[in-house]
């Protein structure tokens, strides 16, 4: 089990721009052309879903899965998985997710949408999360205490 920083977050918009905003946009220049990124996000992406796939069932387009993803994105260097059963809301789900990202070169971020908790996951083991009050329990199923 990776070591791991949790800490919860007061407001939302603590953690707005790593999921709404554009974290870590890639400089795409004639060097790095946004194929390249492309290619760079897909195999992230891709490893990712192979790492969920060991807790639960992963959709790609939302629906019957227990998180759901979506691969067509702005360009930016954050992946949002979306919750789609109590089945993903587990420490596993946050350590996979940290292997992911200790094995890659680029710094991403992994937005948990577990509505109406979210969660942040980066690379360096820190992992943010935010939920109301009256919505108390989510977070300490992802092994914040």
């Amino acid at each position: 089990m990776p070591n791991k920083a949790f800490a919860q977050v007061a407001e939302y918009s603590e953690l707005s721009p790593y999921i709404d905003g554009r974290y870590n946009e890639p400089d795409i220049s004639a060097i790095f052309s946004k194929a390249d990124f492309e290619n760079e996000y897909d195999l992230v992406f891709d490893a990712l879903r192979e790492a969920l796939e060991a807790v639960g069932q992963v959709d790609e387009y939302g629906g019957n899965g227990d998180f759901s993803m979506n691969r067509h994105v702005p360009t930016k260097r954050s992946i949002t998985v979306v919750l789609t059963s109590d089945t993903g809301a587990s420490e596993a789900t946050i350590d996979r997710i940290l292997e992911v990202l200790r094995h890659i070169e680029q710094d991403y971020v992994v937005a948990l949408d577990i509505h109406p908790a979210y969660v942040c996951i980066f690379k360096d083991s820190r992992v943010l999360g935010h939920e109301p009050a009256q919505e108390s329990g989510t977070l300490a199923r992802l092994g914040f205490r």
